[in-house]
């Protein structure tokens, strides 16, 4: 006696399918059934249909969205495929930036689902905004529990926040929990210049990292730590470079604030600056009188240390200590070594 298998098999090669799933052998047997099945005895025939209500699937049809009938034309179309791959090839080749990497990534996520290909990788600038990121996630404290730190790149978002719940205890005993945090950073990179720009380091470096920045303008959104936890201000950011540094000022009143903090700033630089080549100057004019002078072990306890390191340091540098002039020692670029003849220099 045939079994069902055996049965759904010989009808389908009798009405000559070629279909190779059961659900596709099951369907052709019984369209076969249905339009010449009056030769068929009726066990069968019931045995037939039982078989197709059995492996019809529950529910009600799921309609086929865009992104599914696209790729089974991929597959059977090789024009459109080419078609795709084309305009892949064109958004891949216009993202070198990365905010321009972030518009065109969702449909260059969807043209290599399409398709059956990896994602590529993004360009090195979106690294760099990435790490930039996770610099300013860092600077959230650290919690008693866990703390993580997440970092991403979104479109139209500039957040810095810091979410806690609630931890582990301390131990069986104690009924305090410890608190564990994440510190979130999302930043736009089509708002904020490139992480490597002096003014945008400078910013993190004043402890107040910029997540994004009009220069134009002035208006900035900047991340602050306030008891350990992230918050993100909305105000003014302006920078000058003053010599070799950037003098840089936050103010979140007004524009003609966050100038005259600047200005102010600016002033107390310059300031320091003509003091600093005063100094210089003086330095010099003492080094240029007192190059041929030798230096006594006295010299060295100015900055508390002990004469068998100086001896050492001496044999390091190869002075003899009948050969222990200014001008020798200053030659030396050792910063210790700077430092004994600045606070002779300041002391005399």
């Amino acid at each position: 006696m045939m079994t069902i298998d055996e049965r759904i098999d010989h009808y389908c090669a009798a009405a000559e399918s070629r279909a190779t799933t059961r659900h596709g052998k099951i369907r052709a047997a019984v369209k076969m059934l249905r339009t010449a099945g009056q030769g068929w005895s009726a066990p069968s025939r019931r045995v037939i249909v039982a078989e197709a209500l059995a492996d019809r699937r529950p529910g009600p049809r799921q309609p086929i969205d865009d992104d599914e009938r696209a790729r089974r034309r991929a597959a059977a179309d090789p024009r459109f495929r080419r078609r795709m791959l084309a305009r892949r090839r064109r958004l891949i080749r216009r993202a070198e930036t990365a905010a321009a990497w972030l518009r065109a990534l969702p449909e260059i996520r969807r043209l290599s689902g399409i398709l059956g290909l990896d994602v590529p990788p993004p360009p090195a600038e979106y690294a760099d905004y990435l790490e930039y990121a996770r610099e300013v996630a860092r600077c959230g404290g650290e919690y008693s529990g866990d703390t993580e730190h997440d970092a991403a790149l979104r479109p139209g978002q500039n957040v810095a926040e810091t979410r806690t719940y609630r931890g582990d205890r301390y131990s069986r005993r104690c009924t305090w929990h410890r608190t564990d945090a994440v510190h979130r950073v999302a930043i736009d990179p089509a708002s904020l210049p490139h992480p490597s720009d002096p003014r945008v380091r400078e910013s993190l470096t004043d402890g107040l990292p910029l997540l994004a920045w009009d220069p134009a303008t002035g208006a900035a959104t900047w991340a602050r730590v306030s008891r350990k936890a992230l918050t993100t201000e909305d105000g003014w950011y302006l920078c000058r470079r003053v010599g070799r540094e950037w003098v840089t000022y936050h103010s979140t009143r007004s524009l003609r604030h966050c100038r005259r903090g600047l200005m102010r700033k600016v002033s107390e630089v310059v300031a320091r600056h003509r003091r600093e080549r005063a100094d210089r100057r003086m330095l010099a004019m003492w080094l240029w009188r007192h190059r041929h002078d030798r230096l006594t072990w006295d010299a060295p306890r100015l900055c508390g240390y002990c004469r068998p390191g100086v001896q050492q340091w001496m044999a390091r540098h190869g002075i003899t200590p009948d050969r222990a002039t200014v001008a020798r020692v200053w030659r030396t670029r050792d910063p210790r070594a700077r430092l004994v003849i600045e606070r002779l220099a300041t002391a005399s």
